[in-house]
Parts: structure tokens; C-alpha cells; sequence
């Protein structure tokens, strides 16, 4: 072999010249080497590699510095990264294909149903399962004190030139009434209202009249025991329905009505309840203010609830309740829901007789001349006798 001298540039150089057959120099195995070991030629790194793979190593593999491996390496480490996060991309977008068009052949009951898997129906506990039975219930103090409503009396009261009006909207709105629970108590006409004691808000007078020679006058104004007001009764076992047929009634919500005079309303609750069927009288005291409340229940209230009870047919103080103006509706007072005769922070009082004359025999007891002196020094009271009478009679 000729030996030719060369500049060697790089290990491609030298192994270009080796396999044309030339020979290498002795000083290049001192000059070019990788990590201190010497050039081999291509048969030793086919040798190397083993059968089956094809390819070879070249000297410029072998020459390049471990930074540019390093770089390398990092290089092919994220491609197939995206190529894997690529990969698991299109399994995910398969995947939801997939359930997608199984979401649309299912039908809508198994489409919403959960995707883990439950327990059959029959397997499953009750969420409350019923304690044993010991003779022992802590809820029914509650329930004895939580005793339904027994209802409402709504008092309507009206001038007497509008009875026909009203008689005339009671055949409107009767159905509505029996529907909600209601009755129609009666009307107390203007001759059946009849003013015990007091009676400022109930006395009114007549009207102007022209005497000639322009000479004007008022009326003749009613006795002390006679009013112009008529009163409506009605019996409701909800405040809620009572005031939701009051405020939507075609004729009664009418703040004019009967025309050209109004209509007062006062919600008054029971304290019990009343076969208001039977009782066709009612007694409604007022009293606005009481000096010694514990001396007028020990000398006034507490002796004619039992003499009314014991000696005279009647249902005595049906209602006792105070006008105090409140929202709240668990509060048992008095709902002023259109007008007031009736003084604020004032007691009512109402009780049932079975007769005006049965009123009037309680009333002239000797008795109760004794209780009323005791009455009268602490309170100056309102007392009103009204007599109901059918309003389909009328």
C-alpha cells in the first residue's frame, strides 16, 4: 500500500482515505480520538452492532461533543412527548365519540342515569328508618299546643240606605264564600243594632233637607239606642281566605260601595270554637282603656263569664282580642281591614246570645248592675247589641 500524506480535517476524512485503500498515518491515532480511544473502521462498529441491524456508525457521531448529544436527546424526548400527548388526544376524542352516539341510542332515562354502578332498589336502606316503639313521643306537647285556628268573624259595617247593594252582592258572591269554608252569618239591620253604653262612632246624623226660603237644615238624628249602620257577619276559618274574598270581591273591594257611602271591615278572632248557626245576637264591647287591669277581671270579667254561662243562654267573650296595629299574622288581634270605628290599642269583646230578648234580661240583671259599678270605675266602655237576621229574608 502507497502511502500518501494528507491533511487530515476530520474523522470523515480519515475514513474516506482509509477505505481507498490508503494507509493511516501513524500520528492520527494520537490526534483523532474519541474519549481517548482509537478510530475503528466501519466493519468493527457493524461488528459492534450485532446481526439484523442495519446501518452504521459513522466518526462523526463518534466525534461529537456530549453537550450536543445531550442537546439531542432532549430534543427527541419532547417529540415523542407530543407525539404521545397526540396519540392520547385522539384516544380521548374516539372515546367521546363513542359515548356520544351510545348517549343517543339510549333512551332518556338511561341518559341521565349516574355512570358508576348502584345497588338494585330492593337492596337499598330506608334514608329513615322508624325508632322503636317505647311508649315515649317527644313531639306531642307540640301537637297539643299547635291546635288548629277556630276561625274568624269578619264585621261589616254599612249604611242602611245600602242594603240593597249589599243584598244584591251577597247573591253574587255566595258560592265564593261556601267554596273558601265561609258562612254568612246574617245582617243586623239598622232597627236591630241597638247602642247599650257609648256609642260615639255609631251615632250618625241625617241628612241636609231644604225647609224653603233657602232654609237648610240637617235631619233629625237618631235616638240614643238607634244608629243609621247596618252590620254584616260573616264566618271564615282562614284570615287568608277572609281577606283574599274582601280584597277581590267585584263589589265589596270598592271603596265607595254601597255607593255613595263605604264599607268598614274589622276581622275579629275567636277564642273558640262557636256553632255560629244558633247564635243570632252579638254583643261587641269596646273598651278603650282600663286604669287597673287586675281589678277589672277580678270584679268585672270573671263574674258575668260565669253568671252569662250558668244563668242565661249564651256563649260568653267568643272573642278577645286587642286592635293593636300589627303585621305579624300569629298575633290573635283584631285586622282592621278597611276604615275603623274602633279606637287602637282598645280591648274587643264579643259574646253570643240566643235572642235579643235573652240579651236584654242579661243586661237588666241586678246583678250585673253590681259588676257594671265596678266596670265603670276603670273603663268607660262601647257596648253594642246587634240582632242578625237571614239575608235571603229580607
Amino acid at each position: 500500500m502507497e502511502d500518501k500524506p494528507k491533511l487530515w480535517n476530520s474523522a470523515y476524512d480519515y475514513e474516506k482515505y482509509e477505505q481507498e485503500g490508503y494507509k493511516t498515518p501513524a500520528s492520527f491515532s494520537t490526534k483523532r480520538t474519541l474519549n481517548n480511544q482509537a478510530p475503528r473502521t466501519a466493519q468493527a462498529h457493524a461488528a459492534e452492532r450485532g446481526p439484523g441491524k442495519k446501518g452504521t456508525q459513522s466518526l462523526r457521531e463518534q466525534s461529537r461533543s456530549p453537550d450536543d448529544k445531550l442537546e439531542e436527546s432532549t430534543d427527541r424526548d419532547a417529540e415523542e412527548s407530543t407525539d404521545r400527548d397526540a396519540d392520547m388526544s385522539n384516544d380521548r376524542q374516539k372515546e367521546e365519540q363513542l359515548y356520544y352516539q351510545q348517549q343517543q341510542q339510549q333512551s332518556p332515562r338511561q341518559q341521565y342515569a349516574p355512570r358508576y354502578p348502584q345497588e338494585p332498589i330492593r337492596r337499598r336502606r330506608n334514608e329513615y328508618e322508624q325508632p322503636p316503639d317505647i311508649g315515649y313521643d317527644p313531639y306531642a306537647a307540640e301537637q297539643q299546643n299547635s291546635k288548629p285556628h277556630p276561625g274568624w268573624i269578619l264585621l261589616l259595617r254599612f249604611h242602611r240606605d245600602g242594603i240593597a247593594q249589599v243584598k244584591r252582592a251577597l247573591l253574587m258572591c255566595q258560592k265564593h264564600i261556601e267554596q273558601d269554608m265561609g258562612r254568612i252569618m246574617g245582617i243586623a239591620l239598622s232597627y236591630g243594632v241597638r247602642i247599650r253604653e257609648g256609642g260615639d262612632a255609631w251615632v250618625t246624623f241625617g241628612r241636609m233637607r231644604h225647609f224653603g226660603g233657602g232654609n237648610w237644615d240637617v235631619q233629625q238624628s237618631p235616638t240614643q239606642d238607634e244608629t243609621n249602620y247596618c252590620v254584616l257577619a260573616i264566618y271564615y276559618p282562614s284570615l287568608t281566605r277572609a281577606i283574599q274574598w274582601f280584597d277581590r270581591d267585584s263589589m265589596f273591594k270598592q271603596k265607595d260601595f254601597p255607593t255613595p257611602y263605604t264599607t268598614d271591615c274589622i276581622a275579629l278572632p275567636l277564642n273558640s270554637s262557636v256553632d255560629t248557626k244558633f247564635s243570632k245576637t252579638l254583643v261587641l264591647t269596646e273598651y278603650p282603656r282600663i286604669s287597673h287591669p287586675e281589678y277589672f277581671r277580678d270584679k268585672f270579667s270573671i263574674p258575668t263569664e260565669d253568671m252569662m254561662r250558668t244563668r242565661f243562654r249564651s256563649t260568653p267573650y267568643v272573642v278577645k282580642a286587642t286592635s293593636i296595629p300589627i303585621d305579624d299574622p300569629r298575633q290573635r288581634v283584631a285586622r282592621h281591614l278597611r276604615g275603623c270605628w274602633i279606637k287602637r290599642n282598645s280591648i274587643i269583646t264579643v259574646s253570643m246570645f240566643d235572642s235579643m230578648s235573652e240579651a236584654h234580661r242579661y243586661f237588666t240583671d241586678p246583678e250585673y248592675y253590681k259588676c257594671k259599678e265596678c266596670q265603670d270605675r276603670v273603663s268607660a266602655p262601647t257596648t253594642v247589641i246587634m240582632d242578625l237576621e237571614d239575608w235571603r229574608n229580607l
